[in-house]
């Protein structure tokens, strides 16, 4: 393509899109370009026409003219100041008093005046769903200008001969032509909202689905477009969690049964990750891992995590068979998303693994802290040091129990 029409293509693209705003919603914007478009056609046809009439410089059609385009360029200019309920009135006056103008100059031959059948159709989907009086009030003046060309105003000398022909039974003409003009308008309407209420439908559901598998900040992301995701949080807490007691059905239970107990667990685990504010990273078999501090960060990552661990151990020390033992460790962290088919968040980082040693070499029915997540907690919660604990790839480390809540008063 040459850059002449580049150029032209930039300007057409230019004018459609004048007064689309990025914080609308998909509906009004589309509404917005269809209807800019019809205006750039409108006076397109309205250039080719004149010309077409083989009488250009003919006064009262070059008046014609000046008010189709003017009234059409209006549109434009509406739409850029942010109204577009008065764009949407403004192009349907000038197209229906273009309509009637003509055919008053050039007379009824032209065939002009069919025109107007679009036109009342047209408000039902050119005004927002918001707008029913609107729409209807417009398409009803259309149907009326329609009816009044063809039946009611003798513009080819030929009304006479239409009544004595058709006596009566023209007005029932007129009342079926604007009911069936009306009905055609309103249809395409409701097919139109049914099809947004659909595409809408499956949005939500989108959102929905991106919420419940993603920390929502991340949703965001992969929503608006992102592909890869990957970034470094300095300072950022993690907690693994072993469900003990549920690795196996118990003898038998029956495989519904089990997965039932399974669901209990886990909606419990995650209402208490949606009070305590934490992220559930992922869930694999009767374990589950969370953070605090990211995809966002929060001074009192620690803290979340440490107080949701007490939460999960005390909300299931009273069912029976059932216990958790949780880790959870402070320092940077590597998270990102991963995978296309099935892309998943996750995390990864010397943090992440000392956090699972920190489950691992717990106890069933304790929250067992690192030194690093001590020292980020010690001020609120208290603890029991344990000496020596033998750590994988880190040596012997003393590590720490969280015992519960520092009582008001007592000093760390």
């Amino acid at each position: 393509m040459t850059n002449a029409g580049l150029r032209v293509r930039a300007a057409l693209s230019r004018a459609v899109a004048a007064g689309v705003r990025e914080d609308m919603s998909r509906e009004d914007g589309q509404r917005i370009r269809l209807l800019n478009g019809l205006a750039l056609l409108g006076i397109v046809m309205a250039c080719a026409g004149h010309m077409g009439t083989g009488r250009p410089l003919d006064p009262a059609l070059l008046a014609h003219l000046g008010l189709t385009v003017g009234g059409l360029g209006a549109v434009f200019a509406l739409h850029a100041r942010g109204r577009p309920r008065d764009a949407a009135l403004v192009f349907h006056v000038a197209v229906m008093t273009s309509i009637v103008v003509g055919s008053w100059t050039l007379g009824l031959d032209y065939g002009n005046f069919f025109m107007l059948i679009l036109v009342a159709a047209l408000p039902f989907l050119l005004f927002p769903s918001r707008e029913p009086t609107a729409a209807l009030a417009t398409a009803l003046a259309a149907s009326t200008c329609l009816a009044v060309l063809v039946y009611g105003w003798d513009l080819d000398g030929d009304l006479a001969r239409r009544v004595a022909q058709y006596g009566p039974n023209q007005y029932l003409h007129q009342g079926l032509l604007v009911a069936i003009t009306l009905l055609v308008g309103y249809g395409s309407r409701s097919f139109n909202a049914m099809a947004a209420a659909d595409l809408e439908h499956e949005r939500a559901k989108s959102e929905r689905l991106l919420r419940s598998v993603f920390p929502e900040e991340i949703g965001l992301r992969l929503q608006a477009g992102e592909q890869e995701i990957a970034e470094r949080q300095g300072d950022a807490s993690v907690l693994f969690c072993r469900v003990i007691g549920l690795d196996r059905p118990a003898e038998g239970q029956t495989p519904e049964a089990y997965l039932a107990r399974l669901h209990a667990v886990f909606a419990a685990i995650d209402r208490r990750c949606a009070e305590f504010g934490a992220e559930k990273i992922k869930t694999t078999g009767t374990s589950f891992v969370a953070a605090a501090g990211l995809p966002v960060y929060r001074p009192d990552h620690a803290e979340v995590l440490v107080a949701l661990g007490l939460a999960l151990r005390d909300e299931f020390a009273a069912t029976p068979g059932i216990a958790v033992r949780i880790g959870v460790n402070s320092g940077p962290v590597v998270a990102g998303v991963i995978g296309q088919v099935r892309p998943t968040y996750d995390l990864w980082g010397d943090t992440v693994n000392t956090a699972q040693r920190m489950e691992m070499h717990g106890l069933a029915g304790e929250v067992h802290v690192s030194p690093l997540t001590f020292a980020k907690i010690n001020h609120r919660f208290e603890c029991s040091g344990r000496e020596g604990v033998e750590i994988k790839g880190k040596g012997a480390m003393k590590t720490y129990f969280v015992r519960g809540a520092r009582k008001a008063g007592r000093a760390p």
